[in-house]
């Protein structure tokens, strides 16, 4: 094997790939750490399992059942009225309320006539 100082730049960069280690790009700055790292992993000698040219990805989506029922005979329905209490009830209970009310002002008040007026 040829020493890795011989090697350019393109061929270090695919050994580096070919052992699984990551890099940038090979410049003057970053060979000698490049290179050293390269020695390691030689005198290891475990190579990297190439790795595919894509990357797929699994997408979960949630599945959404609709069912439509259709009502074939289907008889609208008297509106509904918006009032709690019935109109009736309101009126029975207005009417009692004011007799109770008659009722009670009607006692409390004195037959008598005042001395003033005979």
């Amino acid at each position: 094997m040829s020493s890795l100082s011989d090697k350019s730049a393109q061929e270090i960069s695919d050994l580096l790939d070919e052992y699984g280690i990551k890099h940038g790009p090979v410049v003057e700055s970053t060979r000698n750490l490049y290179e050293k790292k390269l020695k390691e992993a030689m005198a290891k000698g475990k190579r990297a399992k190439p790795s595919p040219d894509k990357t797929y990805y699994r997408e979960e989506g949630a599945i959404h059942i609709f069912i439509y029922v259709s009502n074939l005979s289907h008889v609208p329905d008297a509106p509904k009225s918006s009032r709690l209490i019935p109109l009736w009830v309101q009126f029975v209970f207005f009417l009692a309320v004011a007799v109770f009310l008659y009722l009670v002002f009607s006692t409390m008040e004195t037959n008598e006539t005042p001395k003033g007026i005979k």
